[in-house]
């Protein structure tokens, strides 16, 4: 059974949570969003100091499409809620205002912050009879959440920690990547390890050459259904912007002297 949560926003956060599908919280909620799984039943109140009726309200339900995590969009919020979820937006979806959910949460016995904000983490019991009340009917048994590429990126970074230490001090998710940046940095070919896609969406590619503007992926776990769906997202992303992209497989590894400079040599850099 999914769990129930209520995010905060502010009349000028709102948007942005909207046009991101991203809901955030500030640091020391962390203990909190890090409780959100993906398939959770999220609600967005927005609350304005002001207690004018169309200022103040609750608004949902969404779908967690990830985990609790930070900086899913690190420049989101002007970096200020760096504990996020990647939030589904496309279940139908109502909105109660202050006097109606402050009388709800005073039935269910729960003290609402400030007079203002509701708690984060709600009950089954609550959670169902606030869709009720927004008029929604969901069961709760069939939610269906679609990787996103956000969701995907954060999940495979929580995943994959980047402990394999570099001969060039870079940290990285694997040994075959760990084999990729020693290559680089003996042919003395400045490299940058997970650089940012310079996209909306917080996508990074494995190393990015500064000097022919050319990225690198390593696919090396073509056997993982959510790996394979994160591969073909971020090579429709490269081709459509038009980025460079040179792509690397696990059976190049043990060829690399024989691969790589065949490779760059095909966007202008040529091997001393």
């Amino acid at each position: 059974m999914p769990n129930y949560f209520i995010f905060h926003c502010t009349p000028p956060t709102y948007t942005e949570c909207i046009d991101k599908n991203l809901f955030g919280q500030g640091i020391k909620m962390g203990g909190f969003v890090s409780n959100v799984h993906r398939g959770d039943i999220l609600f967005l109140v927005q609350v304005s100091k002001y207690r004018e009726r169309f200022l103040n309200f609750i608004e949902g339900p969404f779908i967690a499409l990830s985990d609790g995590t930070q900086n899913i969009i690190a420049d989101a919020f002007g970096g200020g809620y760096p504990w996020q979820v990647s939030v589904d937006m496309s279940l139908s979806r109502n909105k109660i205002f202050y006097s109606d959910y402050k009388t709800f949460f005073e039935n269910q016995n729960l003290k609402l912050h400030d007079e203002l904000f509701p708690p984060f983490s709600l009950s089954q019991s609550v959670g169902n009879e606030l869709l009720q009340i927004l008029g929604i009917v969901l069961d709760t048994n069939s939610i269906h959440t679609v990787p996103t590429p956000i969701s995907i990126e954060s999940d495979f970074r929580k995943k994959y920690k980047a402990n394999f230490l570099c001969t060039d001090g870079h940290y990285v998710r694997s040994l075959s990547e760990m084999t990729i940046d020693n290559w680089l940095y003996h042919n003395e070919i400045l490299h940058s390890y997970e650089k940012k896609l310079p996209l909306q969406e917080p996508l990074y590619s494995d190393f990015y050459l500064k000097k022919i503007d050319c990225y690198i992926e390593f696919w090396g776990m073509n056997d993982d259904p959510l790996y394979k769906e994160r591969k073909k997202i971020k090579q429709k992303l490269y081709s459509e912007n038009n980025f460079k992209l040179l792509e690397l497989e696990f059976e190049h590894l043990t060829r690399l002297d024989d691969i790589l400079p065949k490779k760059l040599n095909k966007y202008g850099l040529k091997l001393k």
